[in-house]
């Protein structure tokens, strides 16, 4: 999940988390909104897009559609940039960091996020092609060129190799215990 406004009726309604908790915003004048928790936050409306100043002085900008577009330092300093397919709605499709770091997200043809990418100074890093129920595996490039295929069923984990005419498989029985379960 991603950080976003809830827009309703054209206004900010809603601030959703990026964990999905939401919380109400209130309607102030001269197009400002604050929280209704105790944050401290106020949101301030451009008339082109809606900037939430963190009680740090960090800013978040949201589009008119309530899309987080950038993050910022006290400073001014980006941070974080997202980019969206205008073409698509609501599909972020890459997150750039400050340090030239990038992630591009691809969809595939359920909608759903099929693969990410992991670029660091405009080269390749990592590709994973992502498994849903349905599929068989996942795909793992790396810059190296070697590709991963992974797998998981029931509670085993499978990587192998996916380059050359043989591969060698390593399996991994993965187990999830609750934290409770540690409590004497």
């Amino acid at each position: 999940l991603q950080k976003r406004l809830i827009i309703q009726g054209g206004s900010p309604g809603i601030y959703e988390n990026g964990d999905g908790s939401r919380v109400n915003l209130i309607e102030l004048a001269d197009n400002r909104y604050t929280f209704d928790d105790d944050s401290q936050r106020i949101i301030r409306g451009t008339g082109q897009a809606y900037i939430l100043e963190n009680p740090d002085y960090s800013t978040e900008t949201y589009t008119t559609l309530g899309r987080i577009t950038s993050v910022a330092d006290k400073y001014g300093n980006t941070l974080l940039t997202y980019a969206y397919d205008e073409s698509q709605s609501d599909k972020l499709m890459s997150v750039t960091y400050r340090d030239g770091k990038v992630i591009n997200l691809t969809y595939n043809n359920l909608g759903v996020v099929g693969g990410i990418e992991y670029l660091c100074n405009g080269s390749l890093i990592c590709r994973s092609t992502l498994a849903y129920p349905g599929t068989t595996h996942t795909i793992v490039g790396h810059y190296s060129g070697v590709s991963y295929y992974t797998s998981y069923s029931g509670n085993t984990f499978t990587a192998y190799s996916a380059n050359g005419s043989s591969y060698t498989s390593y399996s991994h029985k993965v187990t999830c215990t609750k934290a409770a379960d540690y409590l004497t």
